[in-house]
């Protein structure tokens, strides 16, 4: 008997494997959040649940070995915040881009001063940052994502488990 030929293996992409995680797992968490925002979610309620979930998704990398870059959360966060305003109600036309601007804004406010207080990176750093985004901000770029894709179809949120890798 002649044995089986082996079945190429699919490619993996580190990148794309991580960015999936964040994503799968925000999602899981914002499902979870959400009801109890329902009806009440304003910008601010947006922005701090926003901050908690990336803030939970990432430390649950790190104990699990997974580093996650900001690039990779900031692109994750947005299907993040998608989801979450989908879930709570929100109308999005009376929020306008303003108003998801500013909820990104103070997610992005709170993470930073949280990684300055926790000394996940410094003053200097966070400048640093700031002015790459500033220059970067008036041309769209199409390398910008680093080619991260949405996440393939999932099982719904509640049968999400916590992934390692």
């Amino acid at each position: 008997m002649k044995p089986k030929p082996q079945q190429p293996k699919e490619k993996s992409n580190p990148t794309q494997d991580r960015y999936n995680i964040f994503v799968s797992q925000g999602i899981l968490m914002a499902s979870k959040i959400a009801p109890t925002i329902a009806g009440k979610a304003s910008v601010d309620t947006l922005g701090n649940a926003l901050f908690g979930i990336v803030t939970k998704v990432e430390d649950g990398g790190l104990k699990h070995g997974v580093k996650f870059d900001l690039n990779l959360m900031m692109k994750g966060s947005q299907e993040i915040l998608a989801f979450l305003i989908d879930r709570t109600g929100v109308d999005v036309e009376q929020m306008g881009e303003e108003g998801i601007k500013s909820v990104v804004g103070i997610a992005v406010g709170k993470y930073l001063q949280s990684a300055i207080k926790s000394g996940k990176m410094t003053e200097q750093q966070v400048i640093e940052l700031a002015q790459q985004a500033q220059a970067q901000a008036p041309e769209e770029s199409p390398h910008e994502d680093e080619g991260l894709m949405a996440p393939p179809a999932q099982a719904p949120p509640d049968q999400m488990e916590v992934q390692n890798g």
